[in-house]
């Protein structure tokens, strides 16, 4: 059985970047609706256009002739590839008029506070889809066990929203949101963390179902990809945060605490591009099987 090689770095970026704007503009409405402060919301808000859109130019790079990117909006009835574009292309419309109508270069949503919200329940909508897409791209891909299962999509939700808010919270930082203002988005990611580990935990837990996919868990466990893994899912992306923001929000305070905070989100960040592209690389093409025998597929 092979690994597959045909989607890397690119395809990881796009799905990474795709997650963390829907993350963040998720993170940016929920704290309009708590009526927190406006600076916080508007950078979630901000970042989910550029974010996604960028990631969709990674996918664009990735394709053979991406000059022909358009034939990814056809036959929505039977193509996830068709329905995730048509979604993605909702949000970027919504998320874009958000931007211009409430942060630059109009204002007219502070005054309309239910048009607002109403933009926000759109794009609430649409940021989810986006987010949930991602996972349900991969598991498209019949022929890979490890991307077919109803964990992977939970795994992308959840790690989206821990990186979504991550950043928010270091945009909001840069702005100058006094630290005392992000203790909330701050405790929600420590929760979100702490449910993305069990996730991860049951989502390779769950691959004894067919030799494909114990063949992934070994190749991430305990093959080439564990280093990535380990390192870079497992301590960098998971523990560290964790630590960092249980240390910087409840055993320090002052500028020592916003240290730990900031660097619990950076690391966090880079963690979820590396989940990504640990779930790519421990894709193992099922074999084609014919009476007693099995034939290996290419690596397409």
């Amino acid at each position: 059985m092979k690994a597959q090689t045909k989607w890397g770095w690119l395809i990881a970026i796009y799905l990474f970047l795709a997650g963390l704007g829907g993350g963040a503009y998720i993170a940016g409405v929920l704290a309009d609706f708590m009526g927190m402060s406006s600076g916080i919301s508007k950078v979630g808000v901000f970042l989910g256009f550029p974010c996604v859109f960028l990631g969709c130019i990674f996918l664009i790079a990735d394709l053979g002739k991406p000059i022909n990117f358009w034939r990814a909006f056809m036959k929505p009835k039977t193509s996830w590839i068709a329905r995730g574009t048509i979604i993605i292309t909702f949000f970027l419309i919504i998320d874009f008029l958000h931007i211009i109508l409430w942060i630059w270069p109009f204002d007219v949503l502070t005054d309309f506070t239910g048009a607002r919200h109403l933009i926000n329940l759109l794009g609430l909508i649409f940021a989810f889809g986006t987010i949930i897409y991602t996972g349900l791209l991969l598991g498209a891909s019949r022929p890979i066990a490890f991307w077919s299962t109803a964990m992977l999509p939970l795994l992308f939700l959840v790690s989206a929203l821990s990186t979504g808010f991550m950043a928010v919270i270091l945009g909001s930082s840069i702005i100058g949101v006094p630290k005392e203002g992000l203790g909330f988005l701050e405790r929600i990611d420590i929760a979100l963390i702490v449910l993305e580990i069990f996730v991860v935990a049951f989502y390779l837990q769950g691959t004894h179902r067919v030799s494909e996919s114990r063949a992934s868990a070994k190749l991430v466990l305990s093959g080439s990809v564990a280093p990535m893994f380990w390192f870079g899912v497992a301590i960098l992306g998971l523990l560290l945060p964790l630590l960092f923001d249980l240390v910087g929000l409840y055993a320090l305070s002052g500028s020592s605490s916003h240290i730990f905070i900031l660097l619990a989100s950076a690391f966090g960040i880079i963690g979820g591009l590396f989940l990504r592209q640990v779930v790519l690389k421990g894709g193992i093409h099922a074999p084609l099987k014919s009476g007693r025998f099995e034939y290996g597929l290419t690596n397409v």
